[in-house]
């Protein structure tokens, strides 16, 4: 019996702002149900490679998988429908609910100008 791929891996994985390089050489699988903690001092790049595993920031160099797929194999839409993000600080111009916020999640699985049925508010509901 053969192993499934892991559900995000990377292999040499360096990530890096400007000059500054915050993760050199990362080789990592995380499996489904598996749950992974980052932990660092502030300014140790925490937030930056937690964006770049999702496929926000370019790496330096690298490469990252979901389920097997190369990251720049996948397109916006199913990046987003694979993974979700909720960055720990923004600017937030126009404040929402949790509830608002758990929505936000559905509209990957929304067609273009559709609403968010009674399911997907049920299903945010759950998530709250």
């Amino acid at each position: 019996m053969s192993e499934a791929a892991p559900h995000l891996a990377c292999r040499g994985l360096t990530v890096a702002i400007g000059r500054q390089t915050f993760v050199a050489g990362l080789d990592l699988d995380v499996g489904v149900g598996q749950c992974w903690a980052i932990v660092g001092p502030n300014g140790a790049g925490k937030t930056t490679l937690v964006a770049t595993l999702a496929g926000l920031i370019a790496p330096a160099s690298g490469e990252i998988a979901y389920d097997g797929m190369p990251l720049a194999q996948i397109g916006p839409r199913e990046r987003a429908l694979r993974r979700g993000y909720l960055a720990q600080d923004t600017v937030d111009f126009f404040p929402a609910t949790v509830l608002e916020t758990a929505l936000i999640g559905r509209h990957p699985h929304l067609a273009r100008w559709e609403w968010e049925s009674s399911a997907d508010v049920a299903r945010a509901r759950h998530a709250e």
